[in-house]
Parts: C-alpha cells; sequence; structure tokens
C-alpha cells in the first residue's frame, strides 16, 4: 500500500479488532472445553482458532509495515 491515511488506518484497525476479538473467543472456548478434545468437533474447532489467530497476526503484521512505510516516506 502506498499511503496509509487516517480513514484507512482506522478501517483496518478495527478490522484486526474484530479478528482479534474472533480468534481470542475461538481460543477461549477451545480451552473451556477441556478433555472433551476427543470429540472430531474439537479438532475443527481447534483449527477454526488457528486459522482465525493467523489472520489476525497477519492483518496485524500488514497493518505495522504500512505504519513503518508511512513513517519513513515522512522522514523524506
Amino acid at each position: 500500500m502506498a499511503t496509509l491515511n487516517r480513514d484507512e488506518f482506522e478501517r483496518r484497525m478495527h478490522e484486526w479488532r474484530d479478528s482479534e476479538n474472533a480468534a481470542a473467543q475461538a481460543e477461549e472456548l477451545v480451552r473451556s472445553v477441556g478433555q472433551a478434545a476427543a470429540d472430531p468437533r474439537m479438532g475443527q474447532l481447534l483449527l477454526q482458532a488457528r486459522d482465525l489467530r493467523a489472520k489476525a497476526d497477519a492483518q496485524l503484521v500488514s497493518i505495522m509495515a504500512a505504519l513503518k512505510a508511512a513513517v519513513e516516506n515522512n522522514r523524506r
């Protein structure tokens, strides 16, 4: 992304917060189930939680890279 204006930054942060919340909720659900992990549905839930966490993490990395580029661009 060439520029990161305030609206784009806020939109991306909102998307990240949504993803972060979804990942945290899924991870908490997996933890709360505990010993029922032998149920095949729990394996699927764990995979979903991992996917949500990966999405949130990737979004944050992207935002941080865009911010770093914007700061570097402003120094020029």
